[in-house]
């Protein structure tokens, strides 16, 4: 049992230190790509600085893979990039890429809301029974409302959660077709396997 609680204990920090640091480098945007006009060694430069060179996965032990597993990308000049929404200055709008992360940031933009409806309840729920106690003649009355108030409260808070099952899978979609679109967005194509060249149009 003591080597499983160490191990417990030491996969807990890792994630803290994982969640910390993703949050640091959340707030440091990636500097938008050049055009396709500019000079070949610059647009080379900025694609080995921001190209994916490791992926980490945290997955803690005792949860379900698809809702506590946790991927960070990290780039050639070292950044961490946490959430795909961050990759957008260096793909094109219309890639699949920038495509995935505007669905991934209007999806939690949409659980956000709705869990915050449900807390929204719950707290109407306690004013509501709050209330009960200071008309003690409606208590029966305003106890089976808040009951009922906090009930749907803690189901539309639920749903809210729950449509956040699918946000790993997208996370990954997106990492894995972000080197493509960061090559085609500064025009790099790739010859042999450590053959970087311009594109046909670049030569």
């Amino acid at each position: 049992m003591r080597p499983q609680r160490e191990r417990a204990t030491r996969t807990g920090m890792l994630a803290c230190v994982l969640i910390v640091c993703a949050a640091a480098c959340a707030h440091v945007p990636l500097r938008p790509a050049p055009p396709r006009s500019a000079p070949f060694p610059e647009r080379l430069a900025y694609f080995r600085a921001h190209r994916p060179v490791r992926r980490v996965t945290f997955l803690p032990g005792g949860y379900p893979s698809n809702v506590a597993r946790t991927s960070v990308l990290i780039l050639g000049n070292g950044a961490t990039v946490a959430r795909p929404v961050e990759l957008l200055p260096a793909v094109e709008p219309t890639s699949v890429t920038a495509r995935l992360a505007f669905d991934i940031r209007d999806r939690e933009d949409t659980r956000l809301r709705v869990v915050g409806v449900g807390g929204g309840l719950i707290g109407a729920s306690g004013a509501i029974l709050a209330l009960g106690f200071a008309v003690p003649s409606r208590i029966e009355v305003l106890a089976v409302a808040a009951g009922v108030v906090g009930g749907l409260g803690i189901l539309v808070g639920t749903v809210g959660l729950l449509s956040n099952l699918t946000a790993p899978e997208q996370d990954e979609a997106a990492f894995n077709a972000y080197e493509d679109d960061l090559r085609r967005r500064v025009g790099v194509r790739r010859r042999r396997a450590r053959d970087l060249q311009p594109d046909r149009d670049d030569e």
